[in-house]
């Protein structure tokens, strides 16, 4: 008997499905961040510079990879006196999506909305996917308060007291070094 080759042809639409699913999970397990924020309170602020340094600060009992993945992340419980709340960040991110991609994006948005420091109060783990094989896999879920130092702080930026003893906060020394300058010093050093 002759070999059309029909059987390849029917095969073809499941290779094709399979094909689109698996295209479909990877797409879905990708490192995707999302993140919605909304001011809290009446007063607005102007927006950080893009090269503005933003705090995180985190509870003790957050799991170690989040503080090993986060750099710089400080304890909670050191939180400058006089910080307040201008506005919350949910971010969620992917199950490949690392929490130092996940706590950046948040970054982001906590520069639009003019603050100085995140303040994670919510982690959690969102059922993303669920593969051919029942394997679930999990997103990331993380909840933050935005929040505004009061003219006190000092810790990480330069403070000037004036004739009255008040303190002024300059956040001009919450830049990243280098920042100031031509955008070419990012690649000068290749």
């Amino acid at each position: 008997m002759y070999d059309t080759g029909d059987s390849l042809v029917q095969g073809e639409p499941m290779k094709r499905i399979t094909m689109s699913l698996a295209a479909l999970v990877v797409f879905a397990l990708s490192g995707c961040v999302q993140s919605q924020y909304m001011a809290v309170g009446d007063q607005t602020y102007p927006p950080r510079p893009i090269d503005y340094i933003i705090d995180v600060y985190m509870p003790l009992d957050a799991p170690v990879v989040m503080h090993k993945q986060i750099a710089g992340a400080k304890d909670l419980q050191i939180l400058p006196a006089g910080s307040r709340v201008i506005g919350r960040v949910d971010t969620v991110g992917a199950p490949a999506a690392g929490w130092a991609s996940v706590i950046n994006d948040a970054k982001h948005k906590a520069r639009e909305l003019g603050g100085d420091a995140l303040v994670i109060r919510n982690i959690d783990h969102y059922l993303s996917a669920v593969d051919s094989y029942g394997s679930a896999y999990y997103g990331k879920s993380v909840s933050m308060e935005v929040v505004r130092f009061g003219g006190a702080y000092s810790a990480s930026a330069s403070s000037r007291t004036d004739g009255f003893g008040t303190q002024s906060y300059d956040a001009s020394s919450r830049k990243r070094p280098g920042s100031d300058q031509d955008p070419s010093w990012i690649t000068s050093g290749q």
